[in-house]
């Protein structure tokens, strides 16, 4: 089956935007240390926040992926979309408990307007399999709906459970009917794009972590900052703009977006990692370690996608070994130097830049063998 080719929309574009800023509120939420750590409750906060505003881009996207003909009523819902979600944003670094009850509207209303996009394509549609599809995304929304409004009912100690399990439920339940998908691919070149501009931002965000913590006094910081969150963009970029094969004419996606859930995760460690850094009270031992999981996480996402390489780009184990005794072995080095925070930058960086070179090689040798063949 051919592949048409889908340009990302103005209007896409312009959706991004928000969370552009999401991304930066929600990072904040953990700006504060305790004790010279990140406590766990806070941080599963964080993720489960987090998690819930990428999935809301995660539907938008597939809907525009499959459905959107970025009509004037596509258009509209979008708009209408974004300022619920502006709304949104204002409680993000709030006492939960205090916009316990606004938020969740909200996000009830959200999640509505999505599902009415979906009804407007369903009786667009004609044949089976995308009728049969769309039902399955309007049960997964209204079932997060339907769990988050009652949760918003509860007392707070109950209702935050309940809309936790609603967040979860709109999350996982896709993969229940994946078989649904294989009978109507997505656009996977477009659905690469788009992931590809979500990364941007949150690499955007990690930049801004380096001009606002590190001024005119710390250059040298500064600048392996910067060398090692550019070896972060290149290896990403390396692979998914060299390795993976774009023109995909079977995929759902379901594995390539929940593995960046992965890839995003690890590059906003990064960066809550650079702004613990800058704290004086920062306990050095936990900064390592947070870093370099999130360092781990970070790769693992890109590796595990090894599915959706090219034919001629098939990871060699050496590639793999010769990435993985690099990034053990740095960590054991900045955990020793931790209490050296250029040190541990500087280690780190090294050990970036050396994966950039080492992925890089990896995909000029397989183009080279491929050539000679």
């Amino acid at each position: 089956m051919e592949i048409v080719e889908k340009k990302v929309s103005m209007t896409e574009l312009f959706f991004d935007l928000i969370f552009v800023w999401a991304t930066a509120r929600m990072t904040h939420m953990l700006h504060h240390l305790h004790n010279g750590i990140i406590e766990p409750i806070e941080y599963s906060k964080y993720l489960i926040t987090y998690i819930s505003w990428i999935n809301v881009w995660m539907i938008q996207t597939v809907f525009n992926n499959r459905y959107s003909d970025d009509d004037i009523v596509d258009q509209l819902f979008t708009y209408f979309n974004m300022f619920l979600l502006l709304l949104l944003l204002n409680f993000v670094n709030r006492d939960f408990q205090e916009v316990f009850i606004i938020y969740n509207r909200l996000t009830v209303i959200v999640t509505i307007s999505q599902i009415c996009q979906y009804i407007r394509q369903f009786y667009k549609r004609n044949d089976q399999e995308n009728r049969e599809l769309i039902k399955s995304f309007i049960f997964t929304l209204l079932l997060k709906a339907t769990i988050i409004g009652v949760g918003g009912f509860l007392p707070y100690d109950i209702g935050v459970v309940v809309v936790v399990i609603g967040i979860l439920v709109a999350w996982l339940y896709p993969i229940i009917y994946i078989n649904r998908m294989k009978k109507v691919p997505i656009n996977f070149p477009n659905l690469v794009e788009r992931l590809t501009l979500l990364m941007i931002i949150t690499f955007g965000e990690t930049m801004l972590s380096i001009a606002t913590y590190f001024q005119v006094n710390t250059y040298i910081n500064t600048f392996i900052c910067f060398v090692m969150v550019a070896s972060l963009f290149f290896y990403y970029r390396i692979v998914f703009n060299d390795i993976i094969e774009h023109h995909n004419h079977n995929a759902t996606g379901v594995g390539f977006m929940y593995l960046h859930y992965m890839i995003l995760i690890g590059i906003s460690a990064v960066t809550i990692s650079i702004n613990a850094l800058a704290d004086k009270e920062v306990n050095n031992a936990f900064v390592v370690i947070f870093l370099y999981l999130a360092f781990l996480v970070f790769y693992l996402g890109i590796f595990l996608n090894y599915k959706y390489n090219k034919k001629s780009h098939q990871y060699s184990m050496k590639c793999i070994i010769n990435h993985f005794i690099i990034l053990i072995l740095g960590g054991i080095i900045s955990f020793i130097m931790r209490e050296n925070h250029t040190a541990i930058l500087g280690i780190s960086a090294l050990v970036n830049l050396f994966s950039a070179v080492n992925i890089w090689r990896f995909s000029k040798n397989c183009v080279l063998t491929k050539n000679k063949k």
